[in-house]
């Protein structure tokens, strides 16, 4: 699915909802979805759901939500997909998906993600934390920065480097030729503070700059987040780009 709007487009698939290219004035911002040469794909801003990073759950990084081919709808500026997961050995709990990517005529570009926990029969909450991971186009991962809690971040390496953010929901991603304000909502203005998690495997390429709900230590704890039957949560990532 295409949708744009004034200079902006983006391309999303119905395959987790994941946005596989943006361009802002004839300029990408989201690096194109592509495959490394080990076969990883690389590129966009895919959801991480029902987790981020790695869990007891599956041998595979951040949730199942990318794996699943949805129903999607779009019309001009938004698109929608929705699709569903049963409860199964490897995750118990069966949940409904949503993601909504909405190109605004101010030219702000916003992406939202919920998950709701169906009847599936377990007595049992279950765990749950979201989170973005867009791949940020750029010429050199060494000349990006990220202002977050009013503090200058740099250094990106493969090694990722989480950042609760105690003091605002709103990051600075700071390049040599744009400025991209991202605005955290949703659940992410929950009591407890989100991360962000600051990464690259390519010099050049790309920087990912991914907000997750909670420290994802808590995943699966008492101090996490989790569904009972019925409830659900969304997140929301709002960017504002202004090119220098």
């Amino acid at each position: 699915m295409i949708i744009g709007l004034g200079k902006t487009e983006a391309r999303v698939s119905e395959q987790g909802g994941a946005v596989t290219s943006l361009t802002d004035q004839g300029r990408t911002v989201f690096a194109t979805q592509f495959r490394d040469p080990s076969g990883k794909l690389r590129g966009g801003c895919h959801v991480c759901a029902p987790w981020f990073g790695t869990s007891e759950f599956s041998a595979r990084k951040h949730g199942h939500v990318r794996d699943l081919v949805g129903d999607g709808d779009s019309h001009k500026n938004i698109a929608i997909v929705e699709f569903s997961r049963e409860a199964n050995a490897q995750y118990p709990w069966g949940m409904e998906y949503g993601t909504r990517t909405i190109i605004h005529e101010s030219g702000l570009v916003e992406f939202m993600a919920g998950m709701r926990r169906i009847n599936d029969g377990n007595q049992k909450a279950a765990p749950a934390n979201p989170a973005f991971h867009p791949y940020f186009a750029c010429s050199d991962a060494n000349q990006v920065s990220v202002i977050a809690n009013y503090v200058r971040e740099t250094g990106f390496s493969a090694k990722a480097r989480g950042v609760p953010l105690t003091h605002d929901r709103r990051v600075v991603i700071e390049m040599p030729d744009r400025y991209i304000e991202m605005h955290l909502g949703g659940a992410f203005m929950m009591r407890r503070h989100p991360w962000i998690f600051l990464w690259t495997d390519s010099p050049r390429e790309y920087v990912c700059v991914e907000p997750v709900l909670y420290d994802p230590q808590m995943f699966n704890t008492d101090k996490g987040v989790s569904l009972d039957i019925g409830q659900e949560l969304s997140v929301s990532m709002t960017l504002e780009i202004t090119l220098k």
